[in-house]
């Protein structure tokens, strides 16, 4: 086919969709406003202990290699969507690259982060082959006189004086997969996020086990062999005007505190919950295999205090009423709410939101992955192909 698509967002969904696209024959441009591909997915450990557990984090990094080596995927990160005009079939996109670190001269040496005083730089995830720049720690961005990065790059890879740049597209179809935000734990203020050490959400604590071979995630020596997980943070919560279950924490909090139990076995985990959501692509078994292993306590906890252990306080569900229990680590199970720049982006592509906030598509352009509601990295990936397909069918129906 020749035709051109425009798909924003490169994390499994927008993946999906590319590769789906390209397949097809048509040209994509495949739009990240980060420094490297791969979406909040890129930041997962896999889960497998003794064998898979289905977790799905490994497509992503398959996922990043097919979309590099598809000649017809033009992928353009650091990038943002800054106007779209047209319909269906024939759309004018501009698009505005930031290049102050330029990710084809980092060599990701780290002589930049040695030297950065507010820790404004690191690598976005562990497949991503540059560093970023935080915008909102860096001092240069907030008007500041610093360059102390941009000196100790050899590679002349960061440089504040370089220009944005504008770019030009004309494609027939736009996919949005622009993904979510995880819910702010500092929102729950009782929980103790921000304000204990070893209050931490479940983004964290995969990010640090993915970062290390055991489970001492602080490096202080201290493993947590007591842990607990509070459940549905954010989530069906009408107070935060999220009502709806966001279907992922439980997967991923029972994965996580599997693969703690696998690599340090004396780790002892509890669930404060108020259901257990058990479907998706082998959820049912892991949670049976987990009832054997973990304790569950149904309710949960009013509230959280520091300490030499963490203390949570909480009443029972069922008949069931306990005061208080002592823990070495609480993760947060949070769910997923819409990305803060659907706002914006609705406007741009003249879409409308849900009642929760997230995008829904129109004709000539397609919504796909979280950016349309929950789901996990498969079901993402899945929507985001399901979904290009059936552009790809619309396509062939107006060009016919």
């Amino acid at each position: 086919m020749k035709a051109s698509a425009l798909v924003i967002g490169g994390g499994p969904a927008g993946l999906g969709a590319a590769l789906e696209l390209a397949g097809a024959g048509i040209k994509v441009y495949l739009v990240e406003k980060e420094a490297a591909v791969g979406g909040w997915g890129a930041r997962y450990v896999c889960k497998a202990t003794d064998k898979c557990r289905q977790c799905s984090a490994c497509l992503i990094p398959e996922k990043i290699q097919e979309v590099y080596q598809q000649p017809l995927v033009e992928i353009l990160t650091n990038t943002q969507v800054v106007g779209v005009e047209g319909e269906a079939g024939s759309f004018q996109v501009r698009l505005q690259r930031e290049q102050t670190l330029d990710p084809a001269l980092c060599n990701a040496c780290g002589k930049c982060l040695e030297v950065c005083p507010k820790g404004a730089i690191d690598r976005l995830n562990p497949w991503a082959a540059a560093y970023r720049i935080d915008k909102e720690k860096c001092v240069a961005f907030a008007g500041e006189d610093c360059d102390l990065c941009a000196r100790a790059c050899p590679t002349g890879a960061i440089n504040f004086q370089r220009p944005v740049v504008n770019l030009d597209a004309s494609v027939e179809l736009v996919v949005a997969a622009t993904g979510h935000q995880p819910f702010d734990a500092r929102r729950k203020y009782r929980l103790g996020y921000g304000r204990f050490p070893r209050v931490i959400t479940g983004l964290e604590l995969e990010e640090a086990l993915n970062e290390i071979e055991g489970t001492d995630i602080f490096g202080d020596g201290r493993k947590p062999l007591d842990v607990a997980f509070i459940q549905c943070v954010g989530s069906r919560d009408v107070q935060e005007g999220a009502a709806y279950c966001s279907r992922v924490c439980c997967k991923y909090a029972l994965r996580l505190a599997g693969l703690m139990r696998h690599r340090e076995p004396e780790t002892q985990v509890t669930f404060y919950y108020m259901d257990i959501q058990t479907g998706g692509k082998g959820f049912a078994e892991v949670y049976q295999e987990c009832r054997d292993d973990f304790a569950f306590v149904r309710g949960i906890p009013a509230r959280v205090e520091g300490g030499d252990r963490l203390k949570l306080h909480f009443d029972g569900v069922s008949g069931q009423s306990f005061a208080t229990r002592e823990h070495d680590l609480v993760v947060l199970s949070v769910g997923i709410t819409p990305s803060p720049d659907n706002a914006e982006l609705a406007r741009l592509l003249t879409l409308n939101r849900d009642e929760h906030g997230f995008l829904k598509g129109r004709e000539g352009i397609y919504v796909a992955g979280t950016a349309a509601g929950p789901r996990d990295i498969s079901e993402s990936l899945a929507h985001g192909m399901e979904t290009a397909a059936n552009a790809i069918i619309n396509l062939e129906g107006r060009e016919g």
